[in-house]
This record gives structure tokens, sequence and C-alpha cells, in this order.
């Protein structure tokens, strides 16, 4: 049990300083992208495959909904799979067991793909909407905060869809989930 709780414990702390690197970049102007044609459907799906055992180990359903066709932007992949990754790690840390969360990519139109990711969570109060793409913050903080992290996820989010050109929505509600859309030039 201790050994496990260390490994977890070590697997937190890298994936903190991985954030905190990442963001580094991103404000300074290291971060550079490629502009290689991009599968968004084919990210989609293989960042939830990724994520799926956490999903099923949490009771949370992850569903990854289809475009029929395949949705191609020029867009660098690592920033849009950071995208993807961020969000429905989110929506599963914080849809509670027997929610459900959803990932879709579909074309909008010839310029733009919209990125969805909803959940059944508990939702983000609106008085806390306005700071959750501000770094190191988040809705419940201080010791006695019910989820773990670090703060930094949709700050990253935010900074690497405003660097590919991209917009990003959130919709909540208290106690319903939480919708967010990218909108993603192709």
């Amino acid at each position: 049990d201790m050994a496990e709780q260390i490994f977890r414990s070590g697997q937190r702390l890298r994936e903190t300083l991985d954030s905190v690197l990442e963001l580094s970049r991103l404000e300074s102007g290291a971060y550079t992208l490629d502009d290689d044609s991009t599968y968004l459907d084919v990210v989609v799906r293989e960042v939830a495959q990724e994520l799926n055992l956490r999903a099923q180990e949490k009771g949370v359903r992850l569903e990854v909904g289809s475009p029929g066709a395949s949705v191609e932007a020029g867009l660098d992949e690592t920033a849009v799979r950071r995208i993807v990754r961020n969000l429905v790690e989110n929506a599963i840390k914080f849809t509670p067991e027997g929610g459900e969360v959803q990932v879709r990519v579909e074309p909008e139109d010839e310029e733009t793909a919209l990125l969805a990711v909803e959940d059944t969570g508990v939702g983000i109060a609106e008085e806390a909407r306005e700071d959750i793409f501000d770094a190191f913050k988040q809705e419940s903080e201080g010791l006695g905060r019910e989820y773990e992290g670090s703060g930094l996820g949709l700050s990253i989010v935010d900074r690497l869809t405003t660097m590919v050109g991209g917009t990003i929505e959130v919709e909540s509600e208290k106690g319903a989930g939480t919708r967010f859309a990218v909108r993603l030039p192709r």
C-alpha cells in the first residue's frame, strides 16, 4: 500500500512539473507549432482510448462521437493532443461515479472544426468561471479541497487554443455538468 501511494504521489509530482514546464514554454514564447496536417478525429479517439481505463476505474462512461468522415486540419498535433487530453482528464476527474463524459470533433464549416467535451459532473459555479483559465486557479482551493490537481490544465488549454488560432467557450451548471467548445481553424 505504501509503495503504491509513493508511486501515485510521484506520478502526480511528475505531471505537475510537466505542466509547469509546458506553461513556462508557452508564456516565454519558446513553444513552437508545426502546421502539418492533423486528423482531429484520430487524435480524439486515441486520447479517449488512452484515458478510458481511468474513466472505467472511476465508474465514468467515456463516449466518443464520430463525425462519420475524417476531420483534417493544418494544426500542430501535439498541441491538439494536449488540448483534448487536458479537457477529457478534467471531465473525468470532476464527474462522479455513474456519470458520463462525451468527446467529439466535427466540421462546423469549411474553415472551422468543433471539439466538444461534455460531462455530467459537478459543474462550475458562475462566479468561478471567469478564473478557470488562470494558472494555479481552481474553484475549490486550500487543504480541504475535494479534487487534486495543480490548476494548470485549463490555463494550458486556453493558451494552446489561442496559439493555434482557435477559441474556447464554457457552459456549466453547478451540479449538472460542463461543456467546453473549442473551435479550431482547419
